[in-house]
């Protein structure tokens, strides 16, 4: 494994020397793996984008989490409001016998189930806050959920579907299979080598000394098990890495479409649940002004008043829904550039 003068076959006795070797050309080795090494360069940077994606997604579900549950907090605070009302007038009309003294234990029944509700609801607040505030990297303490906006989340125009984060890495892997295919198949090539050296020997035999040598050669890869089995395997991993961006790309149109489910029907039922609440208003206002002129039973009053609660409960869930579809949609198909319209 000597080479130059101290290899020669000429030198006699001892030998001393200094050997360079150098490629000068390989047919694309080196620059072959200079785009691979690129490529993974890329690779990491969309998987690091995939991260990030999942961080906002994760940001966005707790932050309509929060604001959901402020909004019911507050709802439940003018529900029990409401109830208390009811509860000290049923009091006064058990007090004075115009009501029998059922209706006094019904009326104090129900603003045990809305401060309940209260209670349970301001107790989520105080957690989901703490959650949100430690996603957010801001101290709990100077951080307040909003309460849900009363707008209709609307999308822009779907950006391209290559701007998907997963289609995105799954592209920039396909990328990398391909590269180290090319760097696979480029180890088949041959080189072009040269190789210098300079020193001195003790002695020489049947050639006169020389302190140099030089030259340049042709290396070919004539047989090499190891190459064909590894361009085999790039091969294989360049297929695949081609049906999981196909992969990638359907899941991204399944995902839409479960968006677009959600967001579709949610519309829809916000438009009948606000019908509804309009309605139970209504029966509430006469219901209520009917018992305290003595017109009405308290089991109308009741009634009604569980109606006005769950209308507007569904109708806050819904919207709650809504706005987390929309917006999850958004960062999905990276459209960033989302506006409110009013419903």
């Amino acid at each position: 494994g000597v080479e130059g003068l101290m290899g020669s076959p000429f030198r006699s006795e001892a030998a001393a020397g200094l050997v360079a070797e150098g490629t000068i050309y390989d047919f694309g080795r080196t620059s072959s793996g200079v785009t691979a090494a690129k490529e993974e360069a890329e690779y990491s940077q969309q998987n690091t984008q995939v991260t990030v994606y999942e961080v906002k997604q994760l940001a966005l579900q707790k932050f309509y989490e929060c604001t959901f549950i402020r909004t019911q907090r507050d709802t439940w605070a003018q529900l029990t409001h409401e109830s208390d009302v009811i509860t000290k007038e049923a009091q006064e009309f058990v007090q004075t016998g115009q009501h029998s003294v059922v209706d006094g234990y019904l009326s104090k029944a129900q603003t045990e189930e809305a401060q309940t509700a209260h209670a349970f609801f301001a107790q989520r607040l105080k957690e989901s806050t703490s959650e949100l505030a430690i996603l957010l990297g801001v101290s709990a303490n100077s951080f307040s959920c909003p309460p849900l906006p009363n707008d209709t989340l609307m999308l822009s125009a779907n950006s391209d579907v290559d701007d998907n984060p997963f289609v995105a890495r799954a592209i920039a892997g396909s990328k990398v299979a391909q590269a180290k295919l090319a760097q696979q198949k480029a180890n088949l090539y041959p080189q072009i080598v040269a190789v210098a050296s300079t020193g001195m020997m003790q002695d020489t035999h049947l050639e006169p000394k020389q302190n140099y040598s030089a030259g340049i050669g042709v290396v070919f890869p004539l047989f090499d098990l190891h190459t064909n089995a590894q361009i085999h395997r790039a091969q294989a991993l360049a297929s695949a890495s081609d049906e999981e961006v196909a992969a990638q790309k359907q899941n991204l149109d399944e995902m839409n479409a479960q968006y677009d489910e959600i967001i579709t029907s949610s519309k829809i039922r916000l438009r009948y649940l606000t019908n509804e609440l309009a309605l139970a208003k209504k029966a509430y206002a006469v219901a209520r002004q009917r018992y305290f002129a003595l017109q009405g039973t308290l089991i109308d009053l009741r009634d009604a008043y569980a109606n006005l609660a769950r209308a507007q409960t569904q109708i806050e869930s819904t919207r709650a829904s809504l706005l987390q579809a929309s917006g999850a949609k958004a960062l999905l198909n990276a459209s960033y550039k989302v506006h409110l319209v009013l419903p």
